[in-house]
């Protein structure tokens, strides 16, 4: 594994980083993020919390 310097996510499959650099918005989740897993090469796919401070509806 390269040495990663934070932030990052951990990989959901094995528990490596997904560094947040490395996110881009994803082709098939409308709002998501994906990114690619250091480790284990896999696709990772968050989806961003909304943001507290926005304006309401």
């Amino acid at each position: 594994m390269s040495d990663l310097h934070g932030p990052w996510l951990d990989c959901p499959w094995c528990g490596g980083r997904v560094p947040l650099a490395y996110l881009a918005p994803s082709d098939e989740e409308p709002g998501a993020a994906a990114g690619v897993c250091t480790d284990c090469r896999r696709r990772v796919t968050i989806m961003p919390p909304d943001d507290p401070l926005a304006p309401g509806p």
